[in-house]
This record gives structure tokens, sequence and C-alpha cells, in this order.
């Protein structure tokens, strides 16, 4: 006995079945437009505008808060006021040139590469902000 015959006697109907898919076109209708539209990239906009693409929360939120949360790797904890004394008493500017080069554990730019400076400083400034103050 052949394995097609042996097919065909277990399943009588897969032969018709086969047949049937085979000559029978299913008709297919696109769901989405053949040309779509993507939207610009944020950085780009940023760039464009001069001003962050995003707030400084949700850059925290996406790249900062995993380590600042919970003080990873001696990072000083959001609200940990004392922790960000002495960084705070440094020269202006000197917090956001940390994050963009890059200290200690901390990476180039946090985590965020794709974020631009100014995107950077929305998010030291969204951290400064939250700390208490008393």
């Amino acid at each position: 006995m052949s394995a097609s015959a042996a097919v065909t006697s277990v399943q009588p109907n897969l032969t018709n079945f086969l047949a049937a898919s085979t000559t029978t076109p299913i008709p297919i209708t696109p769901t989405i437009a053949a040309t779509p539209t993507i939207p610009a990239p944020a950085i780009q906009l940023a760039a464009a505008t001069g001003k962050p693409a995003r707030s400084g929360a949700s850059i925290y939120s996406v790249s900062c808060a995993s380590c600042h949360t919970y003080g990873m790797r001696g990072a000083p904890k959001l609200t940990d006021k004392a922790a960000w004394a002495p960084r705070l008493a440094q020269p202006p500017g000197t917090l956001t040139a940390h994050v963009i080069k890059g200290l200690g554990w901390m990476p180039p730019r946090g985590t965020c590469s794709a974020c631009s400076d100014d995107d950077i400083q929305a998010a030291v400034d969204y951290m400064v902000s939250r700390l208490p103050t008393r």
C-alpha cells in the first residue's frame, strides 16, 4: 500500500480537501493602505524645534527610573535630597554634562542613547524638580 493510499484510507476527506484548496483561489483583501504614513521620528522633531521631543517625566520613566528609583550602583534616588546635594552644588550645567558624557556606572546619556541634549536636560530638570523642598 502506498503512502498516499494509506492517508486516503485513514482520512478520506484529506484528498478532497487538498484538491479543493489547490484549485479554488482564496480572495485576500488588504487591511492596510498600500503606502502607509510613517510619522517622523521624535528625535528629528526635537532637532528641528530645539525643544525636547518628550517630557522630562516620560524620559525619566523610560530611561532613568530603573536605576534612580532604587539607587542601583550608587545612583542617587529620585527623592533623596542628601544624595543630590553635592551634585546640585556643582556649577550650572555640570550635572547635565555628566549625564551626556557618562559618569561612574552611568553610561553616556544614561540609557537613552537616542535622546538629544535637550531631552537629557528635560530629564535632569524633571529629576531635580522632584526633590523634596525640606
